[in-house]
């Protein structure tokens, strides 16, 4: 897999990626409210969903890279915990209170009722996604054949396989071997 490039290193980082969403979500709301041209919403749109996709290829390389790196049987560390989980929870928190403050506003009735939609649409896609994981398989023991292959239900006596046996078999068996 190939690192990304400066631009995406950039973009995709999660404060500049944050930052790019939010005003992304602010330039949409402003212009349906009629307070921001269309251009400027356009390219806050534009700018935010590169900045969303910069930070899903940043993320892939950077945990393809940490696992690359553990192939050489160095330990494998943990993954930290990321950084944008606590960033969007911590804007979560500053923009529901602005919006719990803001909500005796007529004005703000609007983008306070998407921010509450846009927020139950969060949590039902993370359940989703969370219903839907892979879950891990279990691991085979250590000895695979142990797991492959039965004991098996035992072996006929001697008597009774060659009691089987149709009568032309037992005369060629009954023979003695020739001797060189």
């Amino acid at each position: 897999m190939r690192s990304p490039k400066p631009v995406e290193w950039l973009f995709g980082n999660p404060a500049s990626a944050l930052v790019l969403t939010i005003l992304a979500a602010t330039g949409l709301i402003g212009w349906f409210l009629g307070q921001v041209p269309f251009f400027l919403a356009a390219v806050g749109v534009v700018a935010g969903s590169y900045a969303f996709r910069a930070a899903n290829r940043v993320n892939a390389y950077t945990a393809w890279k940490r696992e690359w790196d553990a192939m050489g049987g160095a330990r494998r560390a943990s993954p930290p915990v990321p950084r944008r989980i606590m960033l969007g929870v911590a804007a979560w928190c500053v923009l529901a209170w602005l919006a719990v403050d803001s909500a005796s506003d007529p004005a703000m009735q609007g983008p306070v009722a998407l921010f509450w939609l846009g927020s139950a649409a969060l949590v039902v896609i993370a359940a989703v996604r969370w219903a839907m994981k892979k879950r891990p398989k279990p691991q085979p023991r250590s000895m695979p054949v142990a797991v492959c292959v039965s004991g098996g239900a035992g072996s006929p006596s001697v008597a009774s396989a060659m009691a089987a046996l149709p009568a032309h078999l037992t005369s060629f068996i009954a023979r003695e071997p020739l001797s060189s």
